[in-house]
């Protein structure tokens, strides 16, 4: 089995390396699953029970970093999923194993890879042939500068529903950025590790919109995932070399006061090459209903940048385009860019403008006192004027 230590009895390099969560390693629990591993993987297929007795469930948190959530304006969260899949017992001695996880957030929700992030390179973190079973600290030294976040992992052994086979609860999970995919969506690598079986496996997750993809891959003695979760930034991780580097990454308002996310996943038998052996089945969670509060806000609009865009001596005016940036928390309605100078003045609507974004406003500035007599007219200055109340 390409990737197991010769000698499971004791701990290899990567696993006196790797720091798990605490209380995750027990003495001769290796030798147990290894021999389950090697008994599994000689038996051939095995045939279990249909996807309509796996039952699912999926939560979703999200806490703002600071201060409140807005209404209109994006705030960086604390964000937080969680899946799980359960089988009962005995009538199913067997799990289906997760293959793909499809998970739909609230439309406020986005992701936002910082672009002065180092991406981490499919060279060191990636698909095969990358050796991809070391430890968490190895993993680490490759993108020191892209972690995203964390998470952790419990694994079905063998695809094993029985009580009396320990599950394996210390599956450790690494968030690196991966930056954009071709379609401008964020892609995320996720590298997993047992410190049990001492072997590493490459996960990947594609955000298009409000929904998370995330493929899993063949795991070792076709065992299953039957829970994890994943958070970003992952602060309260007690490694700090595993905690997110951008905490801006995950932003979301709260526009009507709930949120609502959708959690799919689809199941599946593969062989030893990962080919599917069967049809895949498809297990909905319930749906997931959030309440949230937003604060109205309000808006702050700034003078960014004016430039002359024309000067007419003849008829005394100067036409200017002035940059404004909303840099408040509510929409920007009914404001008036004017400018005033000595021998100056005029006045602009400013269209409505968005929390942060930007919008160029065109302005006539003409004079009102004596006319200049020497080359063009300075620059006046240009203020925002709030709408009265």
């Amino acid at each position: 089995m390409k990737g197991i230590p010769a000698q499971l009895g004791g701990r290899s390099q990567a696993q006196r390396e790797c720091v798990g969560p605490p209380g995750s390693y027990r003495r001769g629990l290796i030798p147990l699953i290894a021999s389950l591993a090697w008994l599994l993987l000689l038996s051939g297929p095995i045939h279990s029970a249909g996807a309509d007795q796996e039952s699912a469930s999926a939560d979703i948190e999200m806490t703002p970093r600071t201060g409140t959530f807005y209404r209109e304006a994006p705030k960086p969260v604390n964000w937080r999923v969680e899946a799980e899949l359960t089988t009962p017992w005995p009538e199913s001695p067997k799990v289906i194993p997760l293959k793909r996880m499809r998970v739909t957030f609230p439309e406020e929700m986005s992701f936002n890879p910082d672009p002065r992030m180092p991406v981490c390179p499919d060279s060191k973190v990636g698909p095969a042939p990358v050796n991809m079973s070391v430890s968490p600290k190895a993993i680490l030294a490759r993108c020191p500068e892209s972690v995203v976040g964390n998470g952790t992992s419990v694994l079905y052994l063998g695809r094993d529903n029985k009580p009396s086979v320990p599950r394996l609860n210390d599956g450790v999970l690494i968030i690196f950025n991966g930056g954009r995919n071709p379609d401008g969506s964020a892609r995320l690598k996720v590298y997993g590790f047992s410190a049990t079986l001492a072997i590493g496996v490459y996960i990947e997750g594609k955000m298009r919109r409000n929904e998370l993809d995330v493929a899993i891959p063949f795991l070792v003695a076709d065992s299953s995932v039957g829970r994890f979760d994943l958070n970003i930034p992952g602060t309260d991780s007690p490694f700090p070399g595993r905690r997110g580097l951008d905490p801006r990454f995950v932003r979301t308002t709260c526009a009507t006061g709930t949120w609502s996310g959708f959690a799919s996943f689809i199941l599946g038998n593969r062989d030893l090459s990962g080919s599917p052996t069967g049809p895949d089945s498809v297990v909905d969670a319930p749906p997931v209903s959030k309440p949230c509060s937003g604060a109205v806000g309000s808006p702050q609009l700034r003078t960014v940048r004016a430039t002359r865009l024309r000067y007419s001596a003849k008829l005394g005016r100067s036409a200017y385009s002035v940059t404004v940036r909303n840099a408040g928390t509510a929409t920007a309605r009914d404001f008036r860019l004017r400018a005033r100078s000595r021998g100056l003045s005029g006045s602009a609507r400013v269209a409505p403008i968005r929390p942060g974004a930007l919008r160029k406003v065109r302005i006539v500035v003409r004079q009102t006192g004596p006319a200049w007599s020497k080359g063009k007219p300075p620059k006046p200055a240009f203020r925002i004027e709030q709408p009265r109340r």
